[in-house]
């Protein structure tokens, strides 16, 4: 009887953590979705995980994607959308680098507004299809060879990259550990390699706040790059 319980217990530790588990990695789905429907439509759903997906892979792929589990089909959009793709440019990167090379600088907005107005600028009017298509067939007008060209670089140390803050910072108001967005003010390169184009948007976080001190000493705002 004692053995028996023992297992009965341990069955219920181990469910335990199964569980425990399982919802961590559907919330890190969760922050997926909402990551991706923000990339594209600038705003996330409100609806049920798989409804989220279908609607998505509908618009990006034009179908469903079949054969996997929701958790794989979500991991997949995901790594395609706004991962790196295997080291063949996201859909994101690939999108920024046909907007950097039109408009010398990555406008803003959701990914799906970016391409409808890149179509009006070079077609004349926006297309129709899904999102991976049309964006194929600016990439194919853009570059020789209907690719984007991706390569691994390393930023050097001390390299100077001029950003603008997207709102207003002060000393009165900032605290430590207060996001502040910004985005690039010039076009970045290492060894004629674009790394980072005009217009491209980050996150950094205040790190330390110096009020303004005695004999007219200004205030100081330190921030990390996230």
């Amino acid at each position: 009887m004692k053995k028996l319980v023992s297992l009965i217990a341990a069955f219920v530790v181990c469910l335990g953590l199964a569980t425990t588990a399982f919802a961590e990695v559907t919330h890190v789905a969760s922050e997926q979705l909402d990551a991706m429907e923000n990339t594209l439509y600038g705003t996330h759903q409100e609806d049920s995980m798989l409804a989220r997906i279908q609607s998505l892979e509908d618009d990006l792929y034009g179908h469903e994607e079949d054969g996997q589990n929701i958790l794989d089909r979500i991991q997949t959009a995901y790594d395609y959308v706004c991962g790196t793709n295997g080291g063949n440019g996201s859909f994101l990167q690939q999108l920024n680098a046909v907007d950097s090379r039109f408009n010398a600088r990555l406008t803003a907005g959701p990914a799906k507004t970016r391409i409808e107005e890149l179509e009006t600028t070079i077609y004349g009017s926006p297309k129709s299809g899904s999102l991976e298509a049309r964006l194929g067939s600016l990439v194919e007008t853009a570059y020789t060879g209907g690719q984007v060209p991706v390569e691994n670089t390393v930023l050097p140390k001390d390299s100077l990259v001029k950003i603008e803050f997207t709102a207003p910072l002060s000393s009165k108001t900032a605290q430590p550990g207060d996001p502040v967005s910004f985005i690039v003010a010039d076009n970045v390169y290492v060894n004629d390699v674009l790394v980072l184009a005009k217009g491209a948007s980050g996150v950094a976080r205040v790190k330390e706040v110096k009020q303004p001190g005695s004999f007219g000493r200004d205030a100081k705002i330190n921030v990390d790059l996230v």
